[in-house]
């Protein structure tokens, strides 16, 4: 049989067709080692099922798409399949390029919720013979897409975000209408129309910060609910944490800390909007004692903490929650003062 005749090697006959004398392979471990040869089985299979389904050949050795390269991975990230992670790693490692982006922007910001209400609307007047309500997970999806892909206005945007919407559809509330064409046609319409129609409104500088506030706000909706998002104390919380982490970095000892604290609280409460623009003008002179750029670090970090999967902020937001540092907990707990 020549070697184009045989059938290929399934993911469960790696263990045993494995050659034992591979052991040693640059000194890797045995699973190790099983582990790539299941993954690369696993990726061929996905591009083989996607060069067959769309057509693709090998496109991908172009040396002029890298930054769409980019933007798909990011796409591919939100959407939560390794293999078409990796494979988009592996044709940016082909050209000898980095998976960060050249000039990342910060994403377009959408009113998730008004889109996703009149996209209902929409699409119920075209099909009424669907009475569930998707307007939760149509919400859901778009506020995924919008902080882990470009600029909706850019490239095929408006594509990635229907393609998520669908996706957090099927998976999370089970509304699979991938056997109902019309009635899936027509809802890709609705909700296109409603997102272009969004592109097309002139919006502020991406840069501003104002800009950058809503952007935040959408991630803490994706990352840690609406409820979490929403909370003025739990975000006072959470402001208070990273108060006491910068003053940890600038030396402060802790006793010091501890009896600020007391001394704050032993003082009238302030007005919040005034508090807040304490914050940040203590924060410039900070930035400016310490030879930074306050508005550079704080672009910088918004834009690491959209480089990372939900699940991430989401996992260390629980730990947090369940070490006790959650105002909902605290607020029903017995003998918690009530309001």
């Amino acid at each position: 049989m020549t070697d184009s005749m045989k059938p290929p090697v399934r993911a469960a006959q790696v263990d045993g067709d494995l050659d034992c004398g591979i052991d040693g392979f640059y000194g890797l471990h045995r699973d190790t080692l099983l582990l790539i040869q299941r993954f690369a089985y696993a990726l061929a299979c996905k591009l083989a099922a996607a060069e067959k389904k769309y057509g693709y050949s090998n496109n991908w050795m172009r040396p002029d798409w890298m930054d769409e390269c980019r933007n798909h991975l990011m796409q591919h990230i939100a959407k939560g399949d390794p293999r078409d992670v990796a494979a988009y790693c592996a044709f940016l490692w082909h050209h000898g390029e980095s998976t960060a982006p050249t000039a990342k922007p910060l994403p377009a910001q959408v009113d998730a919720g008004r889109i996703a209400e009149e996209t209902m609307q929409a699409w119920g007047d075209r099909v009424p013979r669907y009475s569930f309500d998707f307007r939760g997970l149509i919400a859901d999806g778009i506020r995924r897409a919008s902080i882990a892909v470009e600029p909706i206005a850019q490239g095929d945007g408006v594509g990635t975000i229907l393609s998520i919407v669908s996706d957090v559809m099927t998976d999370h509330g089970g509304y699979d209408l991938s056997n109902d064409e019309d009635a899936l046609g027509s809802f890709h319409a609705c909700l296109r129309e409603r997102l272009e129609e969004h592109c097309a409104q002139p919006r502020e500088s991406l840069n501003g910060r104002l800009d950058r506030q809503r952007v935040v706000h959408a991630w803490c909706v994706a990352a840690f609910g609406d409820d979490h998002a929403a909370s003025i104390e739990q975000r006072g919380i959470r402001l208070v944490e990273e108060a006491i982490e910068a003053g940890q970095a600038c030396g402060c000892q802790p006793d010091m800390v501890h009896r600020l604290v007391d001394h704050i609280y032993g003082k009238p409460t302030g007005d919040l909007s005034q508090e807040l623009g304490g914050v940040g003008v203590t924060m410039l002179a900070l930035a400016q004692a310490a030879g930074l750029d306050a508005d550079a670090s704080e672009t910088k970090e918004i834009e690491r903490i959209l480089s990372k999967p939900l699940a991430h902020f989401a996992a260390r937001n629980a730990a947090k929650n369940a070490a006790g540092f959650n105002v909902f907990a605290a607020t029903s707990a017995p003998g918690a003062p009530q309001p």
